[in-house]
């Protein structure tokens, strides 16, 4: 597995807490922001913004820490670019509640967010 790879599955699973690794992640997350791939930089942004607006980022003090990251890394212009964005989706087939919806037959098969297998 690869490093950005570990760091997005790291990411998405602390996406939500309520817990002290909020902020532990989003302060890596910033501090090693330029070393991430653009494409995983994107599907972060993405996926903070998607939960956020859904009430599924956590408590307000972990909204917060979600929030100031997307603002510190926001400045990167090619990072925050969403003119794919799909009614505040993440761009492409894929998206990260499709993955809990059972029984949804778009689950059956979905494209993998960063390579071309389907799934």
């Amino acid at each position: 597995m690869k490093q950005d790879d570990l760091i997005l599955c790291a990411f998405r699973y602390c996406l939500g807490r309520m817990s002290y690794i909020v902020s532990s992640m989003a302060e890596h997350l910033e501090a090693h922001w330029d070393e991430l791939n653009p494409h995983i930089q994107k599907l972060i942004i993405e996926e903070i913004k998607w939960a956020v607006e859904r009430g599924a980022a956590g408590m307000a003090c972990d909204i917060e820490q979600w929030e100031s990251l997307v603002k510190h890394v926001s400045s990167d212009p090619e990072a925050t670019e969403d003119s794919d964005r799909n009614d505040g989706k993440p761009s492409g087939e894929w998206h990260p509640a499709q993955c809990i919806q059972a029984g949804n037959p778009k689950t059956k098969k979905m494209r993998c967010p960063y390579n071309t297998k389907v799934i």
